[in-house]
């Protein structure tokens, strides 16, 4: 899947599984004609002083000649991707479809939970200036960048706009800064074969065996979603630091610690009460990458997996017990799939496949997910001094869009704080029952390890 070029100054290649995974599930909101995409991705950056926005955006170009998959853009015929080195009136052009200032007396009260509920989804990759609130809104479809890409190409950005690139040309180099699609450096030259397809059998048995699936009980009737609405809250440095110390004495990892007690939370909103919950975990797996694109070389590129997992409520009716099914199923290696990694995501993305005015009536997509960002301070710094600001980073978040029942769970850890947010849509649920949901999910972590 290597860039071919087409005609002088393009090159292409078809979208590669996964990729066409998040092509996929993002078109479930088809059927709305709003242009609302699932899994759109939103992450604004506060931070504390105003920039010119001539610098903001020479560094947006810079950004571009840096990363340039993130000009990428479709096809004609919807199955691949293509680079065009720019000619200066299209990088003119480019900059002006893609980096947004929003006039200060255009928003009048800046709510930063709310602001990627107001402005339009786009198929491209996009910077918001919101001077009124110091606020660089970075917003794009899931098949450019996933969260810990997110991260780097946010810290990338604050980086050049601190000590601000000379002028920046575009001449075809840039394309080897392209980084490879996860199917070349994790499954090149994949077959599918007998041995892939019982592996995969295998790995969905476990998942997909057992009582019936338990949904969320308070989910709403509706079919037609409306705005994506974000519930969020935070523990201290101190009480970040007992929880963090308390996880490793007791040997359990971060990712499996917090989701466990969003687990807990789930069941005992779940119905029937010997079902059992069916859950899916994300995995980036950018560390088992080929240098450079291990690194922040591949910070444009996406390079994650999942893995469906269930077990019977009945099993799983305190923390402990949770802890500990999540601790065996974290302990396999995600290694042990990369043999069969395409068809595995294959198989989700038809499993996905289903118009969310179908998936939507009734409650089976009513379930709880989340998604572990890490450390955050390990890719986007506070500070930035360079030789034109200094710049440092008041807040932070990263969501999704939702156009399903679904609860979407987020978690990092930003200057020593533990942050929880889940992310849904307003007409499958009443404000007060996610409210009172994350309560208690961030509660089970307070009573289990805050001493």
């Amino acid at each position: 899947m290597r860039l071919v070029q087409t005609k002088p100054g393009q090159y292409e290649r078809p979208f590669d599984t996964l990729e066409t995974f998040h092509r996929t599930i993002a078109a479930i909101g088809d059927c709305f004609q709003d242009g609302s995409e699932h899994y759109f991705v939103v992450s604004p950056v506060r931070i504390r002083n105003k920039p010119d926005v001539n610098d903001l955006k020479q560094a947006w170009k810079a950004l571009r000649h840096l990363h340039p998959r993130i000009a990428m853009s479709i096809d004609e015929t919807g199955t691949s991707c293509r680079y065009t080195v720019p000619t200066s009136d299209a990088l003119d052009q480019w900059l002006n479809e893609t980096f947004i200032v929003h006039p200060e007396e255009e928003i009048d009260v800046i709510s930063r939970e709310k602001l990627h509920l107001r402005f339009p989804v786009s198929p491209f990759f996009k910077l918001h200036w919101l001077p009124a609130s110091q606020e660089l809104l970075f917003r794009s479809p899931h098949w450019y960048v996933d969260g810990l890409g997110m991260m780097m190409i946010q810290d990338a950005y604050l980086s050049i706009l601190s000590s601000p690139a000379q002028h920046v040309v575009f001449d075809g180099s840039e394309i080897s800064r392209i980084p490879p699609t996860m199917d070349d450096l994790i499954a090149p030259n994949f077959e599918i074969t007998e041995e892939a397809k019982k592996a995969l059998e295998a790995e969905l048995q476990v998942a997909l065996s057992g009582p019936e699936v338990a949904v969320l009980i308070e989910a709403l009737p509706s079919v037609e979603p409306r705005h994506t609405l974000r519930a969020s809250r935070k523990f201290s440095k101190q009480e970040t630091a007992q929880i963090t110390t308390a996880f490793k004495q007791r040997g359990l990892k971060f990712a499996g610690a917090v989701q466990s007690a969003l687990l807990l939370v789930a069941a005992r909103h779940s119905a029937p009460a010997n079902g059992r919950l069916l859950y899916m975990s994300i995995f980036n797996i950018r560390k088992y990458l080929a240098t450079p694109w291990n690194g922040t070389a591949g910070a444009s590129g996406i390079y994650h997996t999942a893995r469906l997992h269930s077990f019977n409520m009945e099993n799983g009716k305190d923390y402990h017990s949770i802890s500990q099914i999540q601790s065996s199923f974290y302990a396999e290696s995600i290694e042990r799939t990369f043999g069969f990694m395409p068809l595995h995501i294959q198989n989700y993305t038809s499993m996905i496949d289903v118009p969310a005015d179908v998936a939507n009536v009734g409650s089976f997509t009513a379930r709880a997910g989340m998604s572990s960002l890490g450390v955050v301070d390990d890719h986007l710094q506070n500070r930035y001094e360079g030789s034109r600001y200094t710049i440092e980073i008041d807040d932070w978040w990263i969501g999704t869009q939702c156009l399903n029942k679904e609860l979407q769970g987020h978690v990092w850890t930003r200057d020593g704080q533990l942050h929880m947010a889940i992310h849904y849509n307003e007409a499958f649920w009443k404000n007060d029952d996610v409210e009172q949901f994350i309560d208690e999910w961030k509660s089970i972590l307070a009573t289990e390890f805050i001493h």
